[in-house]
């Protein structure tokens, strides 16, 4: 090579290596995550974190179980389906989440419940769990309700009622103090516990238990750790990268031949 070529060889080399090393250095901020690979952010002090369930590779802090069917249909809305398939069957998934105050938004949409009367867990939280239940004594104008259970008071409360087959939200926060449940204008509030995991679905297996659930959206929010990621710091670091990067490519430029 002559002497122009080693020089432009070493200035692309260069340059690689510092995109590289830029990168890695934006990693390197804070040790990685099992949120890096959801998606999250970091509002106002906060880490918000949204599953749409659009990949066919979910963060890898959910964990499936139980006997039944799981289906995932990116492409649509509505894309998990968790089937118990049969009255006593189960299907659920967990995630992990920190020991703190955690907010939970759930969009869902209840497609079966078996049994009778019938009831469909959608999730549970320390001190009890949600689920949808059938309020008439007979299969014949079944009428829905989205209840929760408070099992240290063996106590439940109807929030509001629900359709077959048509999308609702719901919320809770879970905390150490306690628990809040939110369904339309019904709430209810019962003790906490350590929110380490959240679990939907059906995880409880006995009779008239079961159905099918599909889930759209879980929106999970707490507070964020100190000394948490800015979400600008990857492209200042990259910004910085070009600024540095502009020295060595004007001096070239303008260089003695």
């Amino acid at each position: 090579l002559g002497a122009v070529d080693r020089r432009r060889a070493t200035l692309a080399v260069g340059t690689a290596i510092f995109l590289a090393g830029a990168t890695l250095v934006a990693s390197a901020d804070r040790p990685l995550g099992p949120e890096d690979f959801g998606s999250y952010g970091f509002p106002d002090g906060l880490v918000v974190y949204t599953e749409d369930f659009r990949s066919g590779l979910l963060d890898q802090t959910w964990t499936f179980g139980g006997a039944g069917l799981f289906e995932l249909v990116p492409s649509e809305r509505g894309t998990l389906a968790l089937d118990t398939r049969v009255p006593r069957g189960n299907a659920y998934l967990t995630r992990l989440v920190p020991n703190t105050t955690v907010d939970v938004e759930v969009t869902a949409r209840v497609d079966r419940v078996d049994g009778s009367p019938g009831l469909l867990l959608l999730a549970r939280v320390p001190s009890g769990w949600i689920g949808a239940l059938n309020q008439t004594a007979g299969p014949a104008g079944r009428v829905f309700g989205l209840v929760f259970h408070d099992e240290a008071a063996n106590s439940s409360k109807t929030l509001g009622n629900l359709t077959l087959g048509a999308w609702f939200s719901f919320a809770f926060r879970v905390a150490v103090n306690g628990t809040d449940v939110r369904y339309g204008n019904g709430t209810a509030h019962a003790g906490g516990g350590p929110p380490s995991q959240l679990l939907f679905g059906q995880r409880d297996a006995g009779a008239n238990l079961g159905g099918r659930v599909t889930f759209d959206r879980v929106k999970m929010t707490w507070s964020a750790p100190a000394g948490a990621a800015s979400p600008i710091l990857v492209p200042a670091v990259l910004g910085l990268g070009t600024a540095s990067l502009a020295v060595p490519v004007w001096w070239w430029r303008s260089r003695p031949t």
